[in-house]
């Protein structure tokens, strides 16, 4: 699982301001049921993310940020945020995220997994 493999295939995730707010207020690792591993990896996610937020606060210039996820975070964020509707910043996310785990099924580069949809600052 997550967390302390090191082998652990990761691609890159481009946030926006909105989709690190979601991100952020979803994944909840201490108001769960997870087991230790999980909780584990949930705040790495969460520290990733929080990293992201102070990013954008700094810079307020910023339009996206990357990140590197790894399977098992990636089924956290696809479990905690919820579909906000065709074109929505979250449904970007999402599909961002489909693409990401596709491509780490199918053994495929990151470069496939295209950049948001939606250009508009969040």
């Amino acid at each position: 699982m997550g967390g302390g493999v090191i082998d652990n295939p990761v691609f890159p995730l481009t946030l926006t301001r909105t989709s690190a707010w979601a991100i952020q207020q979803s994944v909840k690792p201490i108001a769960t049921t997870a087991t230790a591993e999980q909780r584990h990896d949930m705040l790495t996610l969460r520290r990733k993310v929080n990293d992201v937020i102070l990013r954008f606060e700094d810079e307020p210039e910023t339009q996206t940020v990357e990140i590197d996820v790894d399977e098992e975070e990636a089924w956290i964020i696809d479990q905690a945020v919820a579909y906000d509707g065709t074109g929505g910043h979250i449904t970007d996310l999402l599909l961002r995220l489909f693409r990401g785990l596709w491509g780490l099924e199918y053994g495929l580069p990151p470069i496939l997994v295209p950049e948001p949809t939606s250009k508009v600052p969040s």
